[in-house]
């Protein structure tokens, strides 16, 4: 791990690992407000192409609950926590969760895996 300060959720995620130099996965589970599917999917799209061309990514997608539309759900796998980290700190990341404060009808919720 390095010496640099972790953003907030990957020190989060960090309390959760048993190991930080191995891979991980992670659910991260949103809902949103009613009649804003579309503006979520596209507020993930660019940043959908940068995660997925990041060299510590190994999986980012995007899903949609097929019963509940206003559910969704980014499932990834890091190869380390500093992957994660330097993903957390990209601006297109900043830029998605500026555009998704007024689109979820609560704070996501993630669950770690590994």
């Amino acid at each position: 791990m390095s010496d640099t300060e972790l953003h907030p959720l990957a020190q989060t995620v960090n309390e959760q690992l048993s190991k930080t130099d191995a891979k991980f996965q992670m659910l991260v589970f949103f809902e949103i407000k009613p009649g804003n599917g579309d503006a979520f999917r596209a507020a993930f799209t660019e940043p959908l192409k940068q995660t997925q061309s990041e060299a510590g990514n190994i999986v980012y997608r995007l899903t949609q609950d097929t019963i509940s539309p206003e559910k969704f759900i980014v499932i990834e796998q890091w190869k380390n926590l500093d992957a994660l980290d330097a993903h957390l700190k990209q601006p297109y990341l900043t830029t998605l969760l500026n555009d998704l404060e007024e689109i979820l009808a609560q704070d996501p919720d993630v669950q770690v895996l590994q």
